[in-house]
């Protein structure tokens, strides 16, 4: 069962949104519930929210920022590289005054996440790499983005597009919005992945990943098809891998096996 009632409130249910100056970047980010900390990193597109994490919030403090860029945290022309991404981060940890967290994301994020386990193995637990980008595997080719109708790029997302219903403009005004937060969003993207979503030596790179780490995977991925688990667990064989039925790309939002399974993995 993928529900999750009450879909597309702002903010989302359970959380409070906070603005911080991060090394001079105005940065919004939502965090609720209590317990150990997990920082949870959004994927390359934030139109469909974070209600995804509500249920986590039962067992953890939750912390969902958008990154420079993207959703409603600033931009900043000088993010241009992966490796900027992390050095916010690790002034936004800072700012908190979280030494060591569970971390964790999706697509983008979960790349992200591998590299800053990488970057700082002393500030992460444990690890949850949802359908991350980062490793390409030339037997396992991946769309172009930029080649996939829009009408289409929902059906490229999700299984069962209607999960995205909830976020979806239903006049002008939120269209003009929702298609300004698109174009901006795709602005940062060029700038930051002109060579596409991977990076070369990481599948080298990752096996040196010291934290447990959770491999979550949708067998209906249509943007990095499941095939790309089984290159990730070569490169991270001790990873625990699951993979979800009736799941695409933002799997997170899809399956609420998969949302189970993070809680069983962190404890």
């Amino acid at each position: 069962m993928s529900d999750i009632p009450d879909r597309g409130h702002k903010p989302p249910v359970g959380f409070i949104r906070r603005e911080a100056s991060v090394n001079g970047v105005r940065t919004v980010f939502y965090i609720g519930g209590r317990g150990p900390a997990l920082l949870f990193w959004h994927g390359a597109g934030t139109f469909h929210g974070i209600d995804f994490a509500r249920e986590w919030t039962r067992h953890y403090s939750v912390i969902l920022p958008f990154h420079p860029g993207f959703g409603e945290t600033a931009d900043d022309p000088g993010f241009d590289t992966i490796g900027s991404y992390l050095a916010h981060y690790e002034g936004f940890l800072e700012m908190l005054g979280e030494r060591r967290v569970h971390l964790g994301g999706i697509s983008m994020g979960g790349w992200m996440a591998a590299e800053f386990a990488l970057r700082r193995p002393e500030m992460v637990d444990r690890l949850v790499l949802a359908a991350p980008a980062g490793i390409a595997d030339p037997a396992v080719p991946v769309p172009d983005l930029n080649a996939i109708p829009p009408d289409e790029l929902l059906s490229h997302l999700a299984h069962d597009p209607s999960v995205f219903e909830p976020y979806l403009p239903k006049n002008e005004a939120e269209t003009r919005e929702f298609d300004a937060l698109l174009a901006g969003e795709g602005q940062t993207l060029a700038r930051l992945l002109p060579n596409g979503p991977f990076r070369e030596g990481l599948a080298a790179d990752v096996g040196r990943i010291t934290a447990p780490t959770l491999l979550l995977w949708g067998r209906q991925d249509r943007i990095l098809p499941v095939a790309l688990a089984e290159t990730w667990q070569r490169a991270l064989p001790d990873a625990q891998v699951k993979l979800f039925d009736n799941a695409g790309h933002t799997l997170l939002d899809e399956s609420a096996e998969a949302r189970q399974a993070v809680v069983e993995f962190l404890g």
